[in-house]
This record gives structure tokens, C-alpha cells and sequence, in this order.
């Protein structure tokens, strides 16, 4: 007998004992990790009940106790079939009254006498989420918006009011969808007011309110720019385009609107000033007047007599402004002098830094 005949009979006699001693074992296995999940949510203030879903993947029990965790009071028991189960219970018996409370509950069974427990936590939530309006006193519209969302129950009515200050008188909006949003026409406010909003949500057998207070802001000017026109130059500036500009070119039409003065006074020696150019109109104001910066305020400044030229000014001095292009309408600022240049008093030299504040918008 060769080597390959002897090897090949080797491994037939030791398949055959390996045959011989197999037995035929039936092993189940129970991962006790996995005997049953709980999935569930939240509350909100317009829902009555909580809610726990039980899922038994291995369909091998028939029902859980259910504990409160705090005070191991027995709540009774879920019944489980086909490896599902729902375990209900009013949630005011669970201490569930505020939004904030929570209540923790253990799901507890056995399987081949092993003990098999599974905990969830339930808190109390307000179902709404309000984003309110961006009032700002005559500036365009503004946007409320509201989502209202129990996490079992339906809405069936929503009622938004809203009144200026304590005394004030509630208004309905009509119409409105637990998710939605309102207009609000900030012509309607002043600033300083002080505007209560109140939304009342309800359902079939609940209702909450929720409710909250704006105070109207100013409308203020919303950005600034620092700019310096020299006396011995031809530039002007341009207070709607923010841009220095030639004067003697013919192409810039009525787009200047500022142009830098010098003389020599007997008694203060060179003063410098502007004037107005084209359609820009200056009112004298305060600093405190340009640092406030309110749009609303600015627009009421009586331009009926408007000074177009200031011979000598100062450092803090400051002007509301408004020129506009051809028919535009009026756009409106506010200018401050920040700086008086005067090298050796030599007028060809000198300079006034501004500062102007405008809407970007």
C-alpha cells in the first residue's frame, strides 16, 4: 500500500469514530436583553392620558406589571399579545399636572422564571411652539408663528388674541390652523408699547392658553459709515449710495447731495462747513438725537424749512437728513461730525470727517 492509499484510509476510520460519538443536542436560546422593549413619548398639557408600547420580539409573554419607580405603587398590568402591548393611565394620577413634572415607570415580567424589568420616564410638556412677531414700531409687517401639537389628541379650534397694554381690549384673528402664521402690521404700534399676546388651543375635552408679552421696539437705523471729504477736491458725497463722487461730472446727475466749505472769519480764523447739494435737505439736532438714531423720529423732523448750507460747523455737531432721487421717495439719515482738519490752517488743506447712519433695508 502507497502513502496516498494509507492517508486516504486513515481519515475514513476517523470520519467514522467522529460519526460515533455525535449526539443529537437541541439547544433554545433566550437572550433575556431582549425580552421586551418600551417605546413611548411625551405628554402635553392637551393630551389626558400616557401612553407605553410594549414590543415582545420573542412573543413569549403574556403580560408586565407596571410600577411607579418613586414609590413602587403597583398600576396595574399590560396585556401583551402577538408580542404587542399598550399600557394607558391618566396622566394626573401619575402627578402629571405642570408642564415640567415627569413620572418614571417600571415594566416588570418573568420568563422561565427569570425576572425581566424595563424602565421609560413620561414628562409634561406644553404642545406649543410660538416664534412671536418682530414688532418694531411702523416698520412694514411682522410674522407670528405658532404649531400647535398635542403628542395623541387632535386640535379642533385655536383662538389668537393679542391687546396693546393691561387695559387694553382683546382682538381675534379668524381662521386660524394649529399650524400657522399672522400678519402683524407694525404701523399699528408705538414704541414702548407693551402688546399681550394670548392663544388659546383646544381639543375635543381639553383646552391651555398660552400666553406671553412683546414691547415694541424702536425703529432705529440700522447701520453707519465713516467718510471724509477734503475742501481742496471736487469730490462730493453721494448719502444714498454712500459714495464719494465728482462733482463737475455731469453724468452723476442728482446723485450729490453733500459738498465741503471753507472761509476765513476775521475772529475765528478758518472755518469749515457744507452744503446741500440737489434734493438733500439737513435739520439741526442733537448728538443725543443721532445716538438714539430712531427712524420714526427722524421722519417727523419738520423739513418745511430746511437749511441747505452750514457755514461752521463743530465736532459733535448733527444733522437728520433726507434727499431722494428724481420722484423716489424720501430716503432719511443721520449725520455727525466726528473731525475738523485744518493743518496750519492752510484752507486748500482741510477736511471734515463724517459719520452717517442709514437703513439697510
Amino acid at each position: 500500500m502507497n502513502m496516498k492509499n494509507k492517508i486516504l484510509s486513515l481519515l475514513a476510520i476517523l470520519g467514522i469514530f467522529i460519526s460515533a460519538c455525535e449526539k443529537d443536542y437541541s439547544v433554545d436560546y433566550y437572550d433575556l436583553g431582549t425580552e421586551f422593549f418600551l417605546s413611548g413619548s411625551n405628554v402635553s398639557t392637551l393630551d389626558a392620558q400616557i401612553q407605553v408600547s410594549v414590543n415582545n420580539l420573542p412573543k413569549n409573554l403574556s403580560s408586565l406589571t407596571v410600577y411607579k419607580a418613586t414609590s413602587l405603587e403597583n398600576l396595574g398590568t399590560v396585556s401583551i399579545a402577538d408580542g404587542k402591548g399598550t399600557f394607558l393611565a391618566d396622566k394626573t394620577s401619575l402627578g402629571l399636572d405642570l408642564v415640567g413634572n415627569s413620572v418614571s415607570l417600571i415594566f416588570e415580567g418573568q420568563f422561565d422564571g427569570k425576572l425581566i424589568t424595563r424602565s421609560i420616564t413620561v414628562k409634561h410638556v406644553s404642545p406649543f411652539s410660538i416664534k412671536l412677531p418682530n414688532l418694531i414700531a411702523n416698520k412694514d409687517i411682522s410674522k407670528l408663528f405658532l404649531n400647535i401639537s398635542p403628542i395623541f389628541n387632535t386640535i379642533t379650534n385655536v383662538d389668537v388674541q393679542t391687546k396693546v397694554g393691561s387695559n387694553g381690549t382683546f382682538t381675534s384673528y379668524s381662521g386660524v390652523n394649529a399650524k400657522d402664521s399672522i400678519i402683524f402690521d407694525n404701523s399699528n404700534y408705538s414704541t414702548g408699547d407693551t402688546v399681550i399676546f394670548k392663544i388659546v388651543a383646544a381639543t375635543s375635552t381639553l383646552e391651555d392658553e398660552f400666553l406671553d408679552t412683546l414691547i415694541v421696539d424702536a425703529w432705529t437705523f440700522d447701520a453707519n459709515k465713516s467718510f471724509s471729504l477734503a475742501y481742496g477736491s471736487t469730490k462730493s458725497y453721494d448719502l444714498i449710495k454712500l459714495r464719494s463722487m465728482d462733482i463737475t461730472e455731469t453724468s452723476t446727475g442728482d446723485s450729490s447731495d453733500l459738498h465741503i466749505t471753507a472761509k476765513y472769519d476775521l475772529t475765528l480764523g478758518l472755518v469749515l462747513g457744507f452744503s446741500a447739494e440737489n434734493n438733500a435737505q439737513f435739520v439741526s439736532t442733537t448728538k443725543v438725537f443721532y445716538k438714539e438714531g430712531d427712524v420714526n423720529n427722524s421722519m417727523s423732523v419738520d423739513f418745511s424749512v430746511p437749511v441747505l448750507s452750514y457755514d461752521n460747523v463743530a465736532v459733535d455737531d448733527a444733522f437728520v437728513f433726507r434727499t431722494k432721487r428724481g420722484t423716489d421717495n424720501y430716503s432719511y439719515g443721520l449725520l455727525i461730525v466726528k473731525a475738523l482738519n485744518k493743518p496750519q490752517g492752510v484752507k486748500e488743506d482741510s477736511s471734515i470727517d463724517f459719520e452717517v447712519k442709514y437703513l439697510t433695508e
